[in-house]
């Protein structure tokens, strides 16, 4: 009898350590997701200010009358609302260390969705910027 309690117990804490250490390693997977984003979107945060003040310089030079200010003037609050959201994103970001891991889970899911969100607008705002030929 105090064989099979001990084999029970057994069983039952093997099983429960790896589904912790599968829970941990699904948590570490999708921080490294997480920060992998960040640091795709932070990449391009350069070429966002070099754009932007290309585009700055370019309208001062260019005549107010001519049809592409309005345009370029938009392209740069573009530029200006990328680069605010992903700042934004930055500090609002915590290390998920503290937190159980269901909430730690539920956590880095909403960061995932929020961080593709900001490398969307970031990848649409330097897109649309492509497309001039007053670079």
């Amino acid at each position: 009898m105090v064989m099979k309690h001990y084999a029970f117990s057994l069983i039952f804490l093997i099983s429960f350590f790896s589904c912790s250490l599968s829970e941990k390693e699904k948590l570490k997977q999708l921080e490294e997701q997480v920060l992998t984003q960040h640091d795709a979107v932070m990449s391009q945060m350069d070429k966002i200010n070099q754009r932007q003040r290309k585009l700055k310089a370019y309208l001062q030079k260019a005549d107010s009358t001519h049809m592409d200010t309005k345009l370029i003037q938009n392209q740069i609050t573009d530029l200006r609302k990328a680069d605010a959201a992903m700042m934004n994103w930055m500090h609002q970001y915590k290390n998920p260390a503290d937190l159980s891991p269901e909430n730690a889970s539920i956590y880095l899911e909403d960061q995932l969705f929020k961080i593709n969100q900001v490398k969307k607008q970031v990848t649409s705002a330097l897109a649309n910027t492509e497309k001039n030929t007053f670079k």
